[in-house]
């Protein structure tokens, strides 16, 4: 194994739970922290950046993921945002709340029911108010397969909402 090799392997035995619950304390979601984690863990990797010993890496990481955390925060702040919008939005323009609701939960389901990349790309793009050049930067893709998880969504959405859309 080479040098730097080790060192990222060394790194990720000593650093990976303690990085997590650190950033768990931010996401108050383990799952959430960990997928954070192994991104900058990852990022870090393909950066292809030498690091002078583990102490540098550590620090890199839990900058990494401290920057990464916030980000994340924001993307919260701005979907909650997005689905209250979106719930008064469809009531004033479908009729009643309850129908706001009953359509927000058929784009909320449809959302959720996207492969896990497919929606990560989307709530980036369309929610995060991200190009799609930062998507692809963000999530290691090319812009064309941003391109195309947005467009598949896009298409699964206009599909599960055919009758809301369609004037009657």
């Amino acid at each position: 194994m080479d040098d730097r090799k080790l060192l990222f392997h060394r790194a990720f035995l000593s650093f990976y739970s303690p990085i997590c619950a650190y950033v768990a304390q931010y996401t108050k979601d383990m799952a959430e922290a960990e997928e954070l984690v192994q991104q900058a863990f990852y990022k870090a990797w393909e950066a292809g950046r030498e690091f002078e010993s583990e102490t540098h890496l550590k620090n890199y990481l839990y900058r990494s993921t401290y920057n990464m955390t916030l980000n994340w925060k924001r993307h919260q702040s701005i979907v909650r945002e997005h689905q209250a919008y979106t719930k008064h939005v469809m009531a004033d323009q479908y009729g009643t709340e309850a129908d706001g609701f009953e359509i927000n939960e058929i784009l909320e389901n449809t959302v959720k029911s996207l492969p896990d990349q497919c929606r990560r790309a989307f709530e980036l793009n369309r929610f995060g108010g991200l190009k799609y050049k930062e998507v692809a930067d963000t999530m290691g893709l090319s812009v064309r397969t941003v391109e195309v998880h947005v467009s598949k969504a896009l298409k699964k959405l206009r599909e599960s909402m055919k009758d809301y859309l369609e004037p009657h």
